[in-house]
């Protein structure tokens, strides 16, 4: 699996965090000032430095391919599985 920019993470991130930072809203709640003030330092550094966030998406790609593999469905779709033998066929 291909790890995208430093800088589309940034800004990719940032979004996720202003919604949760800004989710209370429409609601009659105050902000969630951490998840803002996250959002503003990870579009501050994907625009001015992006190879800041380079360690961070390393982090977040290594938890995404656990969760892959984690959550991965398994059932005869898999590849390599034979319906009527009910076992993975070698070489497939």
């Amino acid at each position: 699996m291909a790890i995208g920019s430093d800088r589309g993470f940034g800004i990719a991130f940032a979004v996720v965090f202003t919604v949760i930072g800004l989710i209370p809203l429409p609601f009659g709640g105050s902000p969630r000032w951490w998840a803002v003030g996250t959002a503003g330092a990870l579009l501050l550094a994907a625009v001015v430095m992006p190879g800041l966030l380079s360690p961070l998406k390393k982090v977040w790609h290594k938890i995404a391919l656990l969760l892959l593999h984690l959550f991965r469905p398994v059932g005869p779709h898999r590849r390599g599985h034979d319906p009527g033998r009910g076992e993975p066929q070698p070489g497939v």
